[in-house]
């Protein structure tokens, strides 16, 4: 398949040797360029960002044929098949607008997908209509521990699921907590929640007005009551782990996929298990690949439409709780046209 990458920082393009022996096996390499290269069903014909340097540099790093800064151009002249989107969030929406238009089957597409619940339901709604196939880039969820996590849950090592614990540190809304708030969706295997509660902190006060939010609030607690009974939990706790509770154990996935340590058993007598074991290959090439074999096979995506909306209505409720004295809301409270830019300095996620 033909395929595209628009958007090239971090996330984008930037080589993965910056990351070398700073994050555990698992995530290297995290870029979207580097992922799809080690695709064998994909040829990178073309890149694109709006900064003329960085497109001439990748072209030259990764060998690629074609570079635009015009993202437009771009898919009117290479009409690719696959199409990455790294961009910042703001502008997401008109791209994959434009790529339904020139035949885009895959998009994969960096988290947050836009800034409030009514371009979500509308982007999906889109994609819905003309068949495109949607990948995410909440990776955790494509991490071999955290989904090996989900294996011994589903074993019943401990027990029936009743708490998850999200230690993400102290940060800010849009840049960090997708990942936080798909962790409680993935782990809770439900995106129907009975209601919610959450603190936010805000920089000044003259960054909220009714319905649009110019900020990208840091979260210092939320809770979710899923529709299942389960308790979602974010913390402004340090460490990156993620803690999940059950009536006979638990199992903790430490330092953002380290390794998983579980504790099982009744009493005061509980076996101790660590796993701590090196995947075969990246989460974001497991998610490129997982996408291409379900749109192959006419199979289920490995993240739901469902799980993204539901993703962008859990991030606008905390926020719309702390403006509300922290106040629970139900999934009716909830404000599909707040906005929330997501600017932290001067830069926006």
């Amino acid at each position: 398949m033909k395929a595209a990458v628009i958007g090239l920082g971090r996330m984008g393009a930037e080589p993965s040797i910056r990351l070398q022996h700073i994050v555990p096996e698992g995530w290297l390499p995290i870029s979207h360029t580097e992922a799809i290269l080690n695709q064998k069903d994909l040829n990178l014909l073309a890149i694109c960002d709006a900064d003329e340097d960085k497109v001439t540099r990748f072209k030259n790093h990764y060998h690629i044929p074609i570079g635009y800064t015009d993202y437009k151009e771009l898919l009117a002249k290479e009409k690719p098949e696959f199409l990455s989107i790294a961009t910042r969030t703001s502008i997401r929406k008109d791209i994959i607008k434009a790529a339904v238009e020139n035949g885009v089957r895959l998009i994969y597409a960096e988290k947050p997908l836009c800034n409030s619940v009514a371009d979500c339901e509308e982007i999906l709604a889109l994609l819905k209509k003309h068949h495109v196939m949607m990948g995410y880039g909440v990776n955790r969820r494509y991490h071999y521990l955290y989904k090996k996590a989900k294996q011994l849950i589903h074993e019943g090592l401990i027990g029936d699921l009743k708490e998850i614990h999200v230690d993400h540190g102290y940060s800010n809304l849009l840049w960090t907590h997708p990942h936080a708030i798909d962790m409680l969706l993935f782990f809770a295997e439900t995106h129907e929640f009975q209601y919610l509660q959450g603190k936010c902190n805000f920089s000044s006060p003259y960054t909220v007005q009714d319905t649009l939010i110019d900020d990208d609030p840091y979260v210092e607690h939320a809770y979710i009551k899923f529709s299942n009974g389960v308790q979602g939990v974010i913390t402004n706790s340090g460490g990156t782990n993620i803690r999940l509770c059950g009536t006979t154990g638990n199992i903790t996935i430490h330092g953002d996929g380290k390794m998983i340590e579980c504790y099982s058993g009744t009493g005061y007598f509980y076996d101790r298990l660590v796993i701590n074991e090196e995947p075969n290959s990246s989460a974001t090439e497991t998610v490129i690949a997982e996408l291409l074999n379900a749109y192959h096979s006419n199979s289920i995506p490995p993240i739901l439409p469902e799980e993204i909306l539901a993703g962008h209505i859990l991030s606008t409720g905390i926020v719309q709780s702390s403006l509300h004295n922290s106040s629970l809301l139900s999934p009716l409270d909830i404000n599909k046209n707040m906005i929330v830019t997501g600017k932290l300095g001067n830069f926006y996620a």
